[in-house]
């Protein structure tokens, strides 16, 4: 598990996995390398990020 800021709606809309502890969330660090592959050829504000 890796501990990394990232915003509440990633976590929310079931982009990244974690596990909330108190006020802080545990991201696993599979998923979040995951994410950064499947978004890198994608800009800023592209839909398709959530999806």
């Amino acid at each position: 598990m890796l501990s990394m800021c990232v915003p509440l709606r990633v976590m929310r809309e079931g982009s990244l996995v974690g596990i909330k502890i108190g006020h802080t969330w545990l991201v696993q660090k599979k998923s979040l390398d995951d994410y950064v592959a499947r978004t890198a050829s994608m800009i800023k504000h592209d839909p398709r990020r959530t999806q």
